[in-house]
């Protein structure tokens, strides 16, 4: 009752339906996304549906969670109906879910630190600090839409368009600098088959989910590996290291232009 309470202080929203049998956790893990994103909540589906629920979900109420969220869902038309809000997909589960301003503020590790969690999954956030990513025992797990060591950074399939690198997904344990962590999975997405940006960006989705869960599930079974980076080998020769900012408006228009007369 204790502990309860203390979520219940802590401000956490109890998602429950009382008529649906819930999946037992193979460990405790949370995941964090940013308020509703898209991208996060296809993963969180692909999870859950799969029958690994998360002991929590905590999803960073902020400006740059509504930017993000409008971003991606003004490429699709405006079309939001297209992307479900993450309480509609915790509806039927008795997951504690709760808002933070800033995944890596104090109330953030509090909250994960009462769970003695053995895994933190991301969704989409922003970077995490060391004081969040070395709560779990195993580690924090990101899925990261490109395709590393290549692109590492913001925006990376806009960055892969412009300079001729590869898309793709990968999954990784984080560290302190961005996107450097061990390498457990990674995927190439061929660039013909992609119909346009929407197309790519649907892809890019649902790869990193697919991904995610087979990450999870060899976690499970003690069967991932971790591959540092430095022994990883760059897809072009002449290739230079280098972490990708955000991209500007008229760089998105430029890869959009290269993307479409491919």
């Amino acid at each position: 009752m204790l502990f309860l309470k203390s979520l219940i202080e802590l401000n956490v929203h109890f998602i429950t339906n009382s008529h649906l049998e819930i999946f037992n956790n193979f460990m405790n893990f949370a995941y964090l996304n940013l308020q509703d994103h898209p991208r996060g909540n296809v993963i969180l589906q692909q999870l859950i549906q799969n029958g690994f629920i998360p002991s929590i979900v905590i999803e960073e109420n902020s400006s740059l969670a509504t930017k993000s969220r409008s971003s991606i869902i003004s490429t699709f038309n405006n079309d939001s109906e297209k992307f479900p809000l993450t309480k509609s997909i915790l509806a039927e589960f008795e997951i504690p879910l709760a808002y933070v301003e800033n995944h890596n503020d104090e109330k953030c590790a509090e909250l994960l630190k009462k769970f003695d969690l053995d895994l933190i999954v991301l969704g989409d956030t922003r970077v995490m600090k060391k004081n969040i990513m070395t709560i779990p025992k195993i580690g924090t797990v990101n899925s990261h839409p490109g395709y590393l060591p290549d692109v590492k950074g913001n925006n990376p399939y806009i960055w892969a368009i412009i300079n001729d690198l590869p898309q793709g997904c990968s999954i990784h344990f984080i560290d302190e600098n961005v996107d450097t962590g061990d390498v457990l999975m990674r995927e190439i997405i061929d660039l013909k088959i992609c119909k346009s940006y929407v197309d790519l960006l649907n892809k890019i989705n649902h790869l990193c989910a697919d991904l995610m869960l087979k990450t999870v599930q060899q976690i499970k079974d003690g069967t991932h590996i971790r591959t540092p980076q430095s022994q990883l080998k760059f897809t072009k020769e002449n290739h230079t290291d280098r972490e990708f900012y955000a991209a500007t408006a008229e760089v998105k228009e430029a890869a959009l232009r290269k993307l479409e007369g491919k």
